[in-house]
């Protein structure tokens, strides 16, 4: 199952009670564990601006609401849509919008 292009506000939706326990403010290592990106692939996102921070290099504090902007732009979906995290995040969504 791939993610259709006018899904992005129920994968939000999804995210948002995925992640409602996460903390607010994020960083790399919890972005990391959300997302199944690699560190160096966190930071280069971080720094082109592809995910938004309020803080730069070398801490960079994410508030949860970009990181679930970032999660449900056509970017990622289209950038990441072959790797093994997002496959599990499908699988999470296909099963969470069949309910």
């Amino acid at each position: 199952m791939h993610i259709k292009r006018g899904d992005e506000e129920e994968v939000y939706r999804y995210f948002e009670r995925l992640y409602a326990k996460s903390s607010d403010a994020l960083g790399v290592q919890e972005i990391m564990a959300m997302t199944g990106l690699s560190d160096k692939t966190v930071l280069q996102l971080l720094k082109a601006g592809n995910i938004k921070s309020i803080a730069a290099h070398p801490r960079y504090i994410v508030p949860k609401t970009f990181l679930l902007e970032f999660l449900t732009s056509r970017r990622y979906i289209d950038l990441f849509s072959n790797s093994e995290g997002f496959v599990q995040i499908v699988e999470g969504f296909k099963s969470y919008a069949q309910s």
